[in-house]
């Protein structure tokens, strides 16, 4: 899933000429290397060959830790090239931009700045840049180039179809492949090259069952969501993770059920809720009418009522006026939080509105703090993603990174690393602050 990111803009007349640039260099093909940017790469140097023997993993990588006097690196985006209309730029109703375009324009554009910052800290880099659209058409034909065998990091592609094309290609290759936003992208098969920038919606369940036990003491608490099968599964999350506290020897968080086709009917929370001791409320769905309808239900309960509602991460999307969610003191996870205030922050809007006369939005922040981040790793420990994996956690402008390995049932190899980072949020006077790390 894409980890609630807020809603696109439209883009400003700076991006729209520089998507026009793209395209024209591109000469609208479905892919293009780039021939040059304004970052590192653009001195090539002899690749080394690794020192090390090159096995297939049993589980986590081989600790391969050579470095090279270049990386290459490709950004797999959707610019959806061949969807852009362009009649006229200074009118709006002249030209059709797609949203996955300017999701992956505003993308790249802050992973170029990261890129301005990696060339001073020394990593010699080039980088290939492609156009995959967000179907697989384009992308089997982007991993036919022969260059691609030789990249030593790939970023994206964005829809879960072409992640999944692209994971048997970085597992035959062993180029660790990064799913920029999607973390809902399983494979059948381990691979772990294959690493989600965001965490999966088991490790969203968890943060909130983790907040709830260290700040709430209750046996007011209740789950709530549609007897469907989306929605079971995240129940599911919750109770495993509850049976398996028990197991451990923990004390297990208790709840009452309530969903919208059994005896138990959501609405009758109104009759359970307590006005003498906390009500936890978890709302365990992203579907945003049945979200809309809890919230709607809670909101009528008198302000004695003692709420702390749960909700997911997609909420931060959904068409639900904020301060109706702060009034009953609800919280989200996210790994996506920015403190405006910061001096880094600063530091990057600035460098980023000189360059591209335009202020940066949630992907171009995204862009910037996953290209710092994996960048970084290349330029310390080269491809030995793992030694990087395995330190304390790094964080960027806005995203964690806390990378962990993931087993594929009770199995010892390694399915997938994932990104399990995750920040709780609570809505507070209209907007949302941040109330856990």
């Amino acid at each position: 899933m894409i980890s609630a990111p807020s809603r696109l803009q439209l883009l400003s007349g700076n991006s729209l000429w520089i998507v026009c640039c793209y395209l024209l260099f591109s000469g609208c093909s479905a892919s293009r290397k780039l021939p040059q940017h304004p970052g590192p790469g653009t001195q090539t140097h002899p690749k080394e060959q690794p020192k090390a023997d090159d096995k297939e993993p049993s589980g986590a990588p081989s600790a391969i830790n050579y470095k090279k006097d270049e990386y290459t690196i490709a950004l797999l985006l959707p610019f959806e090239s061949n969807k852009v209309y362009i009649a006229d730029l200074t009118e709006e109703s002249s030209y059709y931009f797609p949203q996955e375009s300017q999701l992956a324009v505003e993308y790249y554009q802050g992973a170029l700045l990261a890129l301005d910052s990696l060339q001073k800290m020394g990593l010699k880099s080039k980088i290939l840049v492609y156009d995959v659209g967000m179907d697989t058409s384009a992308l089997r034909n982007v991993l036919r180039k022969p260059e691609m065998k030789n990249a030593d990091l790939l970023i994206g592609p964005v829809s879960n179809s072409s992640l999944k094309i692209a994971s048997q290609f970085s597992l035959k290759n062993k180029v660790t492949l990064v799913s920029p936003f999607s973390a809902t992208a399983f494979c059948n098969f381990s691979n772990p090259y294959y690493v989600f920038a965001n965490a999966t919606m088991r490790s969203h369940c968890e943060k909130i069952c983790d907040f709830i036990r260290g700040n709430f003491k209750t046996n007011k608490m209740f789950l709530l969501y549609r007897n469907k099968e989306p929605d079971r599964e995240l129940a599911k999350y919750i109770k495993d993770y509850e049976a398996s506290k028990k197991n451990n020897g923990m004390q297990p968080l208790q709840f009452i059920e309530l969903t919208d086709s059994t005896e138990g009917k959501y609405y009758n929370i109104k009759d359970m809720i307590s006005s003498d001791e906390k009500n936890v409320i978890i709302v365990a769905s992203n579907d945003e009418p049945f979200a809309k309808a809890v919230i709607k239900q809670l909101s009528k309960l008198p302000e004695t009522s003692l709420l702390e509602v749960f909700g997911m991460p997609t909420w931060v999307n959904f068409d639900i006026d904020s301060e109706q969610l702060a009034a009953i003191n609800t919280h989200i996870t996210q790994n996506y939080w920015v403190n405006k205030i910061s001096r880094p922050v600063e530091t990057f809007k600035n460098s980023y509105l000189k360059k591209y006369n335009v202020y940066p939005t949630e992907f171009a922040v995204r862009g910037f703090d996953q290209m710092m981040y994996f960048g970084a790793s290349l330029y310390k420990n080269g491809k030995n993603f793992e030694e990087t994996f395995q330190n304390k956690e790094k964080t960027e402008l806005a995203e964690r990174f806390k990378i962990q390995p993931v087993p594929k049932s009770n199995d010892k190899q390694v399915w997938f690393y994932e990104n399990k980072s995750l920040y709780i949020l609570e809505y507070e006077f209209g907007k949302l602050v941040k109330v856990s790390d």
